[in-house]
C-alpha cells in the first residue's frame, strides 16, 4: 500500500483505547488530537506501512559513530535520500544489527502536532510488534490491504490478503522462501479473518495456519523490545521526568486517506493507551 503520508491533524480522527496495567481496556473511543483522553505516558503505534526494518553487518570501526549514522548504513536499500530517513536501532548482535526506518518528516509531524495539546511521547513503534508471537511461528493480522505479518520480537512487513482468493500472497511467499529453515515458522497464528481456502494455502505453505487465541491484536502486554523515539526524536529529560511516576497511556493514528469511509472497520490504527 502507499505510505499514508495525506494524515491531516486537523481532519483525521485517531482510535485509542485505554489500558490497565494487566493490559485490559478500560476504556477506548475515536477523536480527534484535540479531544484525546490526557493521561501522564504516550506510546503511538504507527501503521505496518510506515516502518520498513533491514539487516545490515556492522562494519569495523567506532561502534558508537557507525549506529549514530544508521540511515547511511542502510543506504543502499533506501527508497528515500538517507537524510529524510529516521533510522532506529531494533535489534543488535556482535556484528549485525536491525534497523528500523520510518519517514523523518512524517515522525516530525505528528510529534509537533501531539505537543501542541501537550501529549509528549514516551515511544513510539509499529503495529507488526504488537500481535503475539506463536512459540515457533509467525502472527499474520488479516484486515485486508491493511494486513501485515510478525516475524520476530523485531520484525515485521505489511501484506495485501484477499481472504476469499486460493492464492497465496507473493510477498508471504518470498519471506518463507528467505528464511533459514532453522527459523521456518511451525505455524502461521491468524488474528481476523480466517483464509476462506485455509487447506490449499496450507498445502502450498506447507504450514499449518490456526486462530490466535486473543483475537484483540493490539492488546499485547509483552515488553516492546525497542523505541522508534531514538535520536533527535529522544523524549527530553524533562519530560521523561514528567512520565516516571505516573501511568501509561497509548493513542494510535487513524491513517487512512480517501479509502477511510469505505474500509472503516479494517482499516482502523490504534495507539494503545495504558493507565
Amino acid at each position: 500500500m502507499l505510505i499514508p503520508l495525506t494524515w491531516d491533524a486537523n481532519q483525521d480522527s485517531c482510535e485509542w483505547a485505554i489500558l490497565d496495567r494487566q493490559g485490559h481496556v478500560l476504556r477506548r473511543g475515536r477523536a480527534m488530537i484535540g479531544e484525546l483522553p490526557q493521561c501522564d505516558e504516550t506510546e503511538i503505534v504507527v501503521p505496518a506501512s510506515m516502518t520498513g526494518f533491514i539487516t545490515a553487518q556492522l562494519p569495523p570501526g567506532n561502534r558508537n559513530k557507525v549506529l549514530s549514522a544508521l540511515p547511511f548504513l542502510v543506504e543502499d536499500s533506501l527508497i528515500s535520500p538517507p537524510e529524510d530517513i529516521h533510522a532506529a536501532l531494533a535489534a543488535q548482535s556482535d556484528s549485525q544489527v536491525v534497523i528500523a526506518v520510518i519517514q523523518k518528516a512524517w515522525c516530525k509531524r505528528i510529534l509537533e502536532r501531539l505537543a501542541r495539546v501537550e501529549i509528549y511521547p514516551a515511544r513510539m513503534f509499529p503495529e507488526t510488534l504488537l500481535p503475539e508471537l506463536p512459540r515457533r511461528g509467525w502472527a499474520v493480522v488479516c484486515r485486508g490491504n491493511e494486513s501485515f505479518i510478525r516475524t520476530s520480537p523485531t520484525q515485521g512487513f505489511p501484506l495485501d490478503i484477499d481472504c476469499s482468493d486460493a492464492t497465496i500472497p507473493f510477498v508471504l511467499k518470498l519471506a518463507l522462501e528467505q528464511t533459514e529453515e532453522s527459523t521456518r515458522p511451525a505455524e502461521l497464528a491468524i488474528y481476523g479473518d480466517m483464509p476462506e481456502h485455509v487447506e490449499s494455502w496450507e498445502t502450498q505453505l506447507d504450514i499449518p495456519l490456526v486462530r490466535a487465541t486473543q483475537q484483540e491484536w493490539f492488546l499485547n502486554n509483552a515488553k516492546l523490545t525497542f523505541n522508534l523515539l531514538q535520536g533527535e526524536f529522544q523524549p527530553s529529560g524533562g519530560i521523561a521526568r514528567r512520565l516516571i511516576p505516573f501511568k501509561p497511556v497509548a493513542i494510535t493514528l487513524d491513517t487512512l486517506s480517501a479509502s477511510r469511509s469505505r474500509k472503516l472497520s479494517t482499516c482502523s490504527k490504534f495507539w494503545n493507551t495504558r493507565v
